[in-house]
C-alpha cells in the first residue's frame, strides 16, 4: 500500500484524509475485532446485540454512548498491527466513515420497502386477486399492480429510475417464510422509499401500527429529500430535521420489529447497520456535516460502467482494453 506523502503523479502526493466505505470493507482492511457477527458489534462503541446495552436502543442517551471506543485503544490492538491501512500518517478511528448509501438505501432502506410492499399486498391495498390461489401467484399479481402504480409515480414526478418489475423473486421470496428484501439499486430503492411513504399515508391514520409503519417511511424519504437538498454544512434547522428522521426511521422500525417478533412473523428484521446508521446521523449532527457529501453514488455509478466494458472484452486482453475503454469514454465526455 502506498504511505502517505508518496509522489503519485508528478509533484502530486497522496495524502490520506478519510476512509469512507461499507461496513463489510472496513471490517476486512481493518480487521475490525467488534462486528455484526459478534456479540458486541460495534467498533465505536460498547453496544451489544443483547443485554442493557443493546443496539437497538435509539433514544438520544442510549446507554452504550456513555462507552464510547478510542482510537488509541484500537491502535494498541492486536486487529491495527495487521491492518496496512493504519500505517498511514494522520490515521484515526474517528477517520473512519460508513458510507450512508450502503448503511440506508443498500441497507436497512431495503428491508423496509420489502416489509412494506408484502405487507400492503396482504392487505389488499393493491388487490384481493381471488383468482389466484397459490400465495406466489397472487403476491405476483399484487406486486405487478404494485409496479404500475410506481412508474405512474415516477413519470408523475419526473423521476428517473430502472427499477425493474417488483416480483416475488425481486422481494427475496422464494418461500413463504422469508424475510423480505426488495433487490433494488441505491438510487431505485430511494425513489420506491418515497413512493411508499405516499402510499402508507393513506391508511395512517387507522391505528397505531399504520401510523409507526407510516412515519417510519416518512423518516427516510425525510432522511434522503434532507441530504440531497443541504449543503455541505448543516445548520441548526438541518440538525433538528435529520434528527427527527432518525428518530421515525430507527424508533417507529424498531416499534414493527417488536410487534413482528410477538407475532412470530417474518417482518422487519432488526439489522446491525441499524445501529451503524445511527452512529452516521449522530456524527453528522455533532461535526455538522453532510454525509451526502461524500456517499459513494458516483463511485458505484463508475463500478457499474467498469463492469460493462468488461463484460464486452477477451479474457486474454482484459486488463489492457478496460483501460483502453475506458479512457477513451473519459476523454469523449470532456
Amino acid at each position: 500500500m502506498l504511505c502517505s506523502g508518496t509522489a503519485i503523479a508528478g509533484p502530486y502526493k497522496l495524502i490520506y484524509t478519510q476512509l469512507l466505505a461499507d461496513w463489510a470493507f472496513l471490517v476486512e482492511s481493518l480487521k475490525l475485532e467488534y462486528n455484526w457477527s459478534t456479540e458486541q458489534m460495534c467498533h465505536l462503541c460498547a453496544a451489544c446485540k443483547s443485554g442493557p446495552l443493546n443496539y437497538a436502543c435509539f433514544d438520544d442517551d442510549a446507554p452504550y454512548l456513555a462507552a464510547p471506543r478510542s482510537s488509541s485503544d484500537y491502535m494498541n490492538s492486536a486487529a491495527a498491527a495487521e491492518s496496512p491501512v493504519t500505517a498511514l500518517p494522520g490515521f484515526h478511528l474517528e477517520t473512519v466513515v460508513v458510507d450512508v448509501m450502503h448503511a440506508v438505501p443498500l441497507g436497512i432502506g431495503l428491508f423496509a420497502s420489502g416489509s412494506t410492499l408484502l405487507e400492503l399486498c396482504r392487505e389488499g391495498r393493491f388487490g384481493l386477486r381471488p383468482e389466484a390461489t397459490e400465495w406466489k401467484d397472487k403476491l405476483n399479481l399484487q406486486l405487478d399492480c404494485a409496479y404500475q402504480e410506481f412508474r405512474r409515480f415516477c413519470r408523475a414526478r419526473g423521476l428517473c429510475c430502472s427499477q425493474p418489475r417488483f416480483t416475488s423473486g425481486r422481494l427475496s421470496m422464494l418461500k413463504k417464510k422469508t424475510w423480505p428484501m426488495l433487490k433494488a439499486k441505491a438510487w431505485n430503492n430511494m425513489c420506491v422509499l418515497d413512493w411508499l411513504a405516499c402510499v402508507a399515508s393513506e391508511t395512517a391514520g387507522e391505528n397505531e401500527y399504520h401510523r409507526d409503519r407510516a412515519a417510519m417511511l416518512w423518516g427516510f424519504s425525510r432522511f434522503h429529500g434532507l441530504l440531497r437538498g443541504c449543503g455541505t454544512w448543516l445548520g441548526e434547522a438541518d440538525v433538528a430535521a435529520l434528527t427527527q428522521a432518525r428518530n421515525a426511521m430507527l424508533r417507529r422500525y424498531n416499534s414493527l420489529a417488536l410487534v413482528a417478533a410477538e407475532d412470530g412473523l417474518h417482518k422487519w428484521p432488526m439489522k446491525s447497520k441499524h445501529h451503524m446508521l445511527d452512529h452516521c446521523v449522530r456524527t453528522a449532527c455533532a461535526t455538522r456535516l453532510n454525509p451526502a457529501n461524500h456517499w459513494s453514488f458516483a463511485e458505484e455509478d463508475n463500478v457499474g460502467f467498469i463492469g460493462k466494458i468488461s463484460a464486452g472484452c477477451h479474457d486474454l486482453s482484459l486488463a489492457s482494453r478496460v483501460l483502453e475503454r475506458w479512457a477513451l469514454q473519459f476523454f469523449a465526455d470532456l
